[in-house]
C-alpha cells in the first residue's frame, strides 16, 4: 500500500512540476504601471482581466492599456525560500531491520533562502514487536530552487527513548510540492539507522508530510 502511495504521489511531483508556470503575461498600462499575472479574459477593444501569482484579479479598460508581453520568470526558477518559520507535520514508514510505522513534527526556522534548520519530535511504534519509542532530533534541510515542485535533502539525528534507547540518524531526498501560499506537500525516500547498546539496525524510510 505506501508503494502505491508513494508512486501516486511521484505521478503528482511530475504533473506539478510540468504545470508549473514559467512565463507571465505582463500588462504595461499608459500610467506607467506593470501588472505580472495571467491573463484570463480578453474582450477586443473592451477590457482585460489578467490574474496575479497571489490570486488577485484586476480589470483594465483597452484604452488604458500600452500593450501585453509575455515575459519568463527567471525568478521563480531560481531564488531560494523566504525567510521565516517553518512547520512540518509527517508520516513515514521504516521497512527492513526495523520496521515500523513514524509520526513526527517539526519546527524551525528558514536562515538563508535554501537552508532550514529546526528541531522535531516524533513517536516510533514496531507492530511485531510491539514496541515503540520517542525520538528527539534535529533537522538540517536544503532546498535546491525555489519552484511549484522543488528537490530538497534533509538529515535528521538525534536520540530515541522508550522501549529502545539510543541515537539514530535519518538522511531522505525529495520533493516539496507547493500548494499555492498556504502550504506544501513534502514526499522522499531516505535509509534510517537506529545505533542501539547491543547492535545496530537500519532500513529504508518513505516519508509524506504536509508543511504549513
Amino acid at each position: 500500500m505506501m508503494r502505491k502511495l508513494f508512486l501516486t504521489l511521484v505521478a503528482l511531483f511530475v504533473v506539478a512540476e510540468l504545470s508549473a508556470q514559467r512565463y507571465d503575461e505582463v500588462v504595461y498600462l499608459k500610467n506607467g504601471s506593470e501588472i505580472r499575472g495571467s491573463v484570463i479574459e480578453y474582450t477586443s477593444g473592451e477590457t482585460i482581466k489578467i490574474q496575479t501569482r497571489d490570486g488577485s484579479i484586476f480589470v483594465f479598460q483597452s484604452n488604458e492599456v500600452e500593450r501585453i508581453s509575455i515575459v519568463r520568470n527567471i525568478k521563480e526558477k531560481t531564488a531560494g525560500l523566504e525567510q521565516g518559520h517553518r512547520w512540518f507535520v509527517e508520516y513515514a514508514e521504516t521497512i527492513g531491520e526495523c520496521s515500523r510505522i513514524e509520526l513526527s513534527g517539526v519546527y524551525g526556522y528558514q536562515i538563508r533562502p535554501k537552508l532550514f534548520i529546526g528541531g522535531g519530535v516524533g513517536f516510533h511504534y514496531y507492530f511485531d514487536e510491539d514496541a515503540y519509542e520517542a525520538p528527539i532530533f534535529v533537522d538540517v534541510r536544503y532546498d535546491f530552487i525555489n519552484r511549484r515542485a522543488t528537490p530538497f535533502v534533509d538529515v535528521r539525528g538525534g536520540y530515541t527513548v522508550g522501549t529502545y534507547f539510543g541515537p539514530y540518524c535519518s538522511p531522505t531526498v525529495g520533493a516539496r510540492i507547493r500548494l499555492g501560499n498556504w502550504g506544501a506537500i513534502n514526499i522522499g525516500a531516505g535509509y534510517t539507522m537506529q545505533f542501539l547498546e547491543d547492535y545496530n539496525e537500519g532500513g529504508l524510510t518513505i516519508r509524506v508530510g504536509f508543511e504549513f
